[in-house]
């Protein structure tokens, strides 16, 4: 509600131009998702709404970035451009953190609950790089940071199936860059 006005029905630019107008922001799609923005009036907790997070077009830049731990965040995967150091590009964004992988035993690398099932085909995976944690990279940090460490960004398939999960720098609720291009 602004100066007491709903506004249920507005495009894109209306509802920047509304929020700028009062010295305001669309919210994230990550503040939307997680409910920073609900019971704030109007009634539209059950309505799509604008963001401030933008859609990336297919391109050779796009990767994909997947939650840190399956079931920690309310989007479990989404498109980002490579250049990106928080989602949607915006310096108030939620970060997207380095993690990385190995298909052999690297210093300080692990394989999740010590390949128990689920986890037997994961692979070996690090957080911490030479004792820093990286909670904000763009694409080209992230491989370069995992490369200089001996290992692989992680794939999307191998970060939805949990493989990286739990594997520090308390990471699990952040996006994190896989290997995997978009679309």
């Amino acid at each position: 509600r602004l100066d007491g006005v709903c506004y249920d029905s507005v495009a894109f630019d209306e509802a920047d131009t509304l929020c700028t107008s009062v010295g305001a922001r669309l919210c994230t799609v990550f503040e939307v998702a997680y409910n920073c923005a609900k019971d704030t009036g109007c009634g539209h907790n059950d309505r799509f709404i604008w963001t401030s997070t933008p859609d990336v077009e297919p391109s050779s830049t796009g990767y994909w970035v997947v939650c840190g731990k399956k079931t920690s965040c309310p989007i479990p995967a989404i498109a980002q451009d490579a250049t990106y150091d928080r989602l949607g590009g915006v310096s108030i964004g939620t970060d997207i953190a380095t993690r990385c992988c190995s298909d052999v035993a690297l210093p300080g690398f692990r394989i999740r609950d010590g390949g128990a099932a689920p986890y037997e085909s994961c692979p070996f995976v690090a957080s911490k790089l030479d004792g820093v944690c990286y909670e904000n990279s763009s694409y080209d940090e992230a491989f370069s940071l995992c490369a200089g460490a001996g290992g692989r960004l992680c794939t999307k398939t191998e970060l939805e199936n949990g493989c990286a999960g739990n594997s520090g720098c308390n990471h699990n609720k952040r996006m994190i860059w896989s290997s995997d291009r978009y679309p």
